[in-house]
């Protein structure tokens, strides 16, 4: 196994999906039988899921020389958990199907095994990294812990059938997870990808976890997933099935383009402006958005998920102020408005804003609050992740300017998370009825 550190986190992909990236003949050869492993835990270990890319002409005309040059030498890649300066790490293989069976299988699950032990000594890494006092450090330490855990429980998985590669038996598929007896005692591999996906996949990802019928499966699961898009920002497999295949296809690169762009400051910063304003949806009804401009070019953009409208705006809105949204702000104790404790000011503020965007929302802020807040701040991560997945569609024809207009994530010294727009705050307009929201009299986070 090679590891590579891409610190210029060209790439972006699951890391819960191996990819074996072929060229076109082993991929119309071998693609189902590497489907078909996904049924085994000796491969999976009951947490990854096996995926076969056919290669194109070219690989990404975007990718740095070096990286591309070290790819073409493999046909296995993974990522792994990122490291402590950010980096994005992945883990290459190299397979020989042609060798005998067993052989193979021996080499895709000492491959498999190594990947964990890799996972957990980036975890355990990470742990020192976050070790600290703070609310947020003791939180991240505890889940990098039990992440570690996890990846341990997978490695140690025996039992599991052997002489199935080019095994022509027809098996049926395991779906669903419906009866996983425990944490890693059946595949998760099909369960366990459903980060940050729209609302209508969210809904499958629900249905999912609901079918798992050992309590200790479904934390387990609850907590593979949380790490992932509370640390990571990974994106959902749809998305990473893309990146993958403009990786080595440059024919069908845009996409891995786009999203490196967001994430990755290039070149100068166009002429933008960010305006709060109310955006035109059906019915000739109008609710509050965000006007993009660039170059005088006019853009409007309708963020339907509340969490990712709370959370884009609330960025905006606090940078406007001269300071962060913070991740704390959605963590804080929420005591009932008859109790003699007082709420804390970023409570108050976000309460304010809530009522302000959301006029006669369905669910009361005293419910939508604790809810974003839950599964170390689960919502927020989608919320954040479905911005930037609305900014890049609106702004395809705008490459340079997305990174820009996408929120970007920070740490300060003290460990804690926060959230800015890379643009001067004069760039960033806020209409005169929603000024009392940033006046000095409004409550506002105080600056970590």
């Amino acid at each position: 196994m090679k590891i590579i550190v891409d610190k210029y986190r060209q790439l972006n992909y699951h890391p819960l999906v191996v990819y074996f990236m072929l060229q076109p003949k082993d991929y119309a050869k071998y693609a189902k039988e590497i489907e078909r492993l996904n049924r085994y835990n000796g491969f999976t270990r009951g947490i990854f899921k096996f995926k076969a890319i056919a290669r194109g002409n070219e690989y990404s005309y975007d990718l740095r020389n070096e990286l591309r040059s070290i790819i073409r030498n493999f046909n296995v890649i993974v990522r792994l958990v990122d490291d402590n300066e950010g980096n994005y790490n992945y883990a290459l293989g190299k397979m020989i199907f042609s060798k005998d069976p067993l052989l193979f299988e021996q080499s895709m699950q000492r491959f498999i095994i190594d990947v964990c032990n890799q996972n957990i000594r980036n975890l355990k890494s990470r742990s020192l990294y976050y070790s600290g006092h703070s609310d947020e450090s003791i939180e991240n330490t505890k889940m990098h812990s039990e992440m570690a855990l996890m990846f341990k429980k997978a490695i140690n998985i025996k039992g599991f059938k052997r002489g199935v590669w080019g095994d022509d038996m027809n098996l049926p598929t395991i779906t669903a997870c419906k009866s996983a007896p425990s944490s890693f005692g059946r595949s998760l591999s099909d369960c366990s990808l459903g980060h940050q996906l729209p609302p209508e996949i969210a809904g499958i990802k629900r249905s999912i976890y609901n079918s798992l019928t050992d309590e200790k499966a479904k934390s387990d699961f609850k907590r593979m997933m949380e790490f992932f898009e509370a640390s990571m920002d990974v994106p959902d497999i749809k998305e990473s099935d893309s990146y993958v295949q403009g990786t080595i296809d440059n024919s069908r690169s845009k996409k891995l383009s786009i999203d490196y762009k967001s994430r990755v400051k290039q070149g100068e910063r166009p002429d933008i402006t960010i305006a709060i304003d109310k955006i035109a949806v059906e019915n000739n009804k109008r609710v509050w958005g965000v006007e993009i401009r660039i170059d005088d070019m006019p853009i409007p953009i309708y963020i339907g998920s509340t969490a990712a409208k709370m959370v884009y705006i609330c960025t905006l809105l606090r940078q406007k102020m001269g300071t962060y949204l913070f991740r704390e702000a959605f963590k804080r104790p929420l005591p009932d408005k008859c109790s003699a404790i007082k709420r804390h000011p970023d409570v108050l503020w976000l309460e304010k804003v809530y009522k302000t965007l959301i006029p006669g929302a369905i669910t009361d802020f005293d419910i939508w609050y604790p809810n974003m807040k839950n599964d170390s701040c689960r919502f927020i991560n989608q919320g954040k992740s479905e911005t930037a997945r609305v900014i890049k569609t609106y702004l395809e024809d705008f490459n340079d300017a997305v990174y820009y207009c996408c929120i970007q994530k920070g740490v300060n010294d003290l460990k804690q998370t926060y959230y800015y727009i890379d643009i001067p705050t004069e760039c960033i307009h806020i209409p005169e009825e929603l000024e009392f929201l940033i006046s000095d009299s409004a409550e506002s986070t105080q600056k970590e």
